[in-house]
């Protein structure tokens, strides 16, 4: 084992020689190393702040992608090379995180074992990084079983071997600007995508609508071709809107504005609104109040239509022809609970764990812009509630968007709420909201 680690830190010092080395390029050399010294299934870095450091994506925004593991020891070495060990395909689960968090306030020096499962036969092991003494930051390994002490100790010497490094690079990059948009900026181009494509789509509109007036006989091509012209403007406006909301939706409260919502009335009529969507789709909408009576929470209406409708269009598309899709209110200790059920196909086991991500598509999927149900999960945070996914034991999927039962959690409607992209969606009819969460889907229908 001794050999091993010798031989593992001469080549991660190998990697690293380079003085122009990035933070990102030191930590995929570290991930690999304790890939090869721990078989690790994921590994995560966090600074001496506790904030978890994802890998780098398009244009140097950090994203996280998808790590690798690590092939035993009696695989080729053409195996090896090609399956090194990396960084993780999402964040930290939450309950994992806060154990993470406690770990790294205490400050201690040694080696800890995070938590251990015994079902899995994984545990999750934190490696101190410590320069001059001083704590920088953490490397957190996701093992497949329990470690030796003499892969602890190697571990250990890797983790001092990445902290000067570490230490200099996380210094020198927090204090570069962030690569996400200022608020200006963000509400600036919402406007200048929206004015656009909202003036080309009114220009549209109106001349068919001149047509119309004036008694000609629209050419059925002409008619298809205004027809297509006009959704494509549609799914335009979607992707302006989803990429300006992608850069803050965060659960820190700053898209909601909670108010009492009689969520009954609420889904109700959204699934009158929704009704004609679902019957271009093939599928058959039921709306279910399992409560029994009325049903008010505190929550923001909005951010609850942007959720359901991103579920309900996902339903429809992956539901068979004069299927089921069911919208579902129940209410339990735990909080209110809305659930989009599904007949079809169900959620792919390799698709579980990317299914919230940013820009991801499921398997032979291609279309959209892959933040749907990213989105939705941001905004669900952002009400203090949770949304989760799973297959039904009947056939299909489900997923279950909880909302605290009397608000709890929800971030107050404060003066930091931003007024720029967010309002720009909010002010359009429920007409137009609808035509644009559901332009994928009818662009696939015309298809």
């Amino acid at each position: 084992m001794k050999k091993r680690t010798n031989d593992v830190l001469l080549q991660f010092f190998e990697q690293t020689l380079s003085e122009e080395l990035t933070l990102q390029e030191l930590l995929q050399a570290a991930a690999n190393a304790f890939a090869k010294l721990l078989h690790t299934n994921a590994v995560y870095f966090f600074t001496e702040k506790g904030a978890w450091l994802p890998p780098a994506g398009a244009a140097g925004e950090l994203r996280p992608r998808t790590a690798e593991t690590v092939p035993k020891e009696d695989a080729p070495d053409s195996a090896k090379k090609a399956r090194t060990g990396g960084w993780p395909a999402a964040p930290p689960e939450r309950a994992l995180l806060k154990k993470i968090e406690t770990c790294m306030a205490k400050k201690a020096g040694r080696s800890v074992c995070v938590y251990k499962k015994d079902a899995e036969g994984s545990a999750c092991w934190l490696f101190w990084l410590k320069a001059r003494q001083a704590v920088c930051g953490a490397a957190v390994c996701v093992t497949p079983a329990a470690l030796k002490k003499d892969a602890l100790s190697g571990a250990s010497r890797l983790a001092s071997c990445i902290a000067p490094r570490f230490a200099a690079l996380t210094k020198a990059h927090e204090a570069q600007p962030l690569s996400v948009l200022s608020e200006d900026t963000a509400v600036m181009l919402s406007h200048e995508f929206k004015t656009p494509l909202t003036g080309a789509l009114t220009s549209l509109q109106l001349l068919r609508r001149r047509l119309q007036e004036e008694g000609r006989d629209i050419p059925e091509n002409a008619e298809k071709y205004l027809d297509y012209a006009e959704l494509n403007l549609y799914k335009a406006l979607r992707l302006a809107i989803n990429l300006v909301d992608a850069q803050y939706a965060r659960p820190d409260g700053r898209f909601a504005r909670p108010e009492p919502t009689d969520l009954v009335k609420a889904l109700a009529e959204l699934a009158e609104s929704v009704r004609p969507y679902a019957e271009t789709a093939g599928a058959r909408l039921v709306f279910e109040n399992r409560v029994g009576g009325t049903c008010c929470i505190v929550c923001d209406g909005f951010c609850l239509e942007r959720i359901l409708l991103n579920l309900l269009s996902n339903a429809f598309r992956h539901a068979p022809q004069s299927s089921f899709v069911r919208m579902v209110l129940e209410q339990s200790e735990q909080g209110t609970q809305i659930h989009v059920e599904d007949e079809g196909a169900g959620i792919p086991e390799e698709a579980r764990e990317g299914l919230f991500q940013k820009f991801w598509h499921g398997p032979g999927e291609r279309t959209g812009t892959g933040l749907g149900l990213y989105l939705s999960r941001r905004f669900a945070e952002e009400m203090g509630g949770t949304l989760c996914a799973e297959n039904r034991p009947q056939g299909g999927a489900r997923f279950t968007l909880c909302l605290p039962r009397a608000g709890k959690g929800v971030p107050s409607p404060a003066g930091n709420v931003l007024q720029g992209a967010a309002a720009a969606y909010r002010v359009d009819s429920r007409d137009t909201l609808l035509r644009i969460e559901f332009s994928e889907l009818l662009s696939q229908k015309c298809n």
